[in-house]
């Protein structure tokens, strides 16, 4: 969900363009009316906000109202833009773009928690394998002995396969696909 916060005009025309051309759910609040109606009506929406949107003239004409808001959709991306000079497709565009930014910024967050997490057990199993090479070394039973080593064998296939990254298909930039070199 995209809230568009505006006291100008136009803001619902906005919203509706919006919600045609990204395929979210549009919420729009025009004026302090609107906006203190939502914060006070306990609306969930807010917190399943992705982006807001928020009107510069909105921002500097009720600044406590902005902030209210803007803590209220805490997990949500902000987008400032001032409407009394830009269009409504300049809106779009700088929407697409947050939109876009928010994406990748969650893949390199997972990806990031992705590797910490692969690092972390990988560091377990090391500690495993080696713990494992030392009772081996130590007079053991035939049938301990066996358990160890298989215990060892398995530790060793978890970790090779950790350390194989995950494939991730890579996009190929537009208009290079299919161009060979001369």
């Amino acid at each position: 969900m995209i809230l568009l916060v505006t006291g100008r005009a136009g803001g619902r025309e906005c919203a509706a363009r919006l919600a045609q051309v990204t395929g979210e759910r549009m919420v729009a609040v025009n004026g302090a009316a609107d906006c203190q109606k939502l914060l006070a009506g306990g609306d969930s929406s807010l917190d399943s906000a992705r982006l807001v949107v928020m009107d510069e003239g909105f921002l500097d004409s009720w600044p406590a109202l902005a902030d209210s808001l803007l803590a209220r959709a805490g997990g949500a991306t902000a987008v400032f833009i001032n409407l009394a000079i830009s269009s409504c497709e300049r809106l779009v565009r700088e929407v697409r773009l947050a939109l876009q930014r928010q994406q990748r910024e969650k893949l390199l967050a997972a990806r990031a928690a992705e590797d910490s997490l692969r690092g972390e057990i990988s560091n377990h199993l090391t500690g495993i394998l080696l713990n494992c090479e030392l009772a081996i070394k130590n007079p053991l039973s035939a049938e301990a002995g066996a358990k160890l080593r298989e215990i060892q064998r398995l530790t060793g296939e978890l970790k090779a396969r950790l350390a194989r990254p995950a494939s991730v298909p890579q996009k190929t930039p537009k208009g290079r696909a299919g161009r060979k070199s001369a």
